[in-house]
């Protein structure tokens, strides 16, 4: 027995062209893509943070136990507000707030 090729179809057991698929043979399936990632990824000092998407920047730091108020979020270099939800495959690195007198 030899597997049918995978072709982007569906195979439903072994092809017999005598008498048509062999119901006994294991069913093929094709190989899919990996699925995109459902998670974004929040780095603070060297260290990456995996969180799920969907979830607001401010919720994902107070998760990771971080107060909100001393970091600022940034995308590509642009401040992003915290109120804005995490897309899959965001990377928000975030930024100390520094102050002093």
């Amino acid at each position: 027995y030899q597997p049918p090729a995978l072709t982007g179809r569906v195979a439903f057991g072994r092809m017999n062209a005598a008498d048509g698929p062999d119901p006994a043979a294991p069913e093929v399936f094709p190989m899919s893509e990996t699925p995109a990632p459902k998670t974004a990824t929040l780095k603070l000092r060297g260290k990456t943070y995996t969180v799920p998407a969907g979830l607001r920047i401010r919720e994902a730091m107070q998760r990771l136990g971080l107060t909100p108020e001393s970091y600022l979020p940034v995308r590509d270099g642009e401040l992003v507000p915290d109120d804005e939800r995490l897309k899959a495959g965001d990377v928000i690195r975030l930024v100390a707030v520094i102050s002093g007198g």
